[in-house]
């Protein structure tokens, strides 16, 4: 598989804090987010590079923003070499904040997400079955809302404007005739 770049523009970059962002993975991104100086020290050591521990250029977060294109390109030179999931065991396992970042399929396949309600599989008339993101909202006592596809375009105009604007039927049908609706 081809190593993908990631952009500056995707990076997500910190003007304050380095390296914060989303690196790339061989199969994917992940986002890391050093937020603390203990969190650069584990990374070095996560990427076996505690030589460059007392690096004036990494030393301090001040000193990797001043440096940020070479902390950048040191975090995705290692990220690079390994999967999404070992670069996320790996960041765990020495406590540093890092999450897999998932793509569309990935996120729409979650059985998590279905269980909890978060999103669900639907009919739709025309394109077939499709996933939908659900409220998070869930109020005890209430019914939970049916999810449905969204309306068609025109498709609630009678609804509208005969039952709330109390336009009759041949007024609706001029409207139609004329192009306004």
């Amino acid at each position: 598989m081809a190593v993908r770049q990631c952009s500056a523009a995707y990076r997500n970059r910190s003007h304050a804090r380095s390296p914060l962002g989303v690196y790339p993975t061989n199969d994917g991104f992940v986002a890391i987010n050093v937020a603390v100086e203990e969190h650069w020290h584990h990374l070095l050591a996560a990427m076996g590079r505690e030589d460059l521990r007392n690096d004036p250029r990494f030393k301090t977060n001040a000193a990797r923003v001043a440096h940020i294109d070479e902390t950048d390109a040191l975090v995705s030179a290692w990220t690079q070499t390994l999967s999404k999931i070992e670069v996320f065991t790996i960041t765990k396992r020495h406590r540093i904040p890092c999450a897999p970042v998932r793509d569309v399929g990935e996120v729409m396949h979650d059985r998590h997400m279905h269980e909890r309600g978060m999103l669900e599989w639907i009919e739709h008339d025309e394109i077939g079955r499709i996933v939908v993101p659900t409220s998070p909202l869930r109020f005890h006592g209430a019914d939970r809302v049916a999810t449905t596809p969204s309306p068609k375009l025109g498709q609630h105009n009678a609804d509208i404007y005969g039952g709330w604007l109390g336009l009759s039927p041949g007024e609706i049908a001029d409207l139609r005739q004329s192009g306004v609706i």
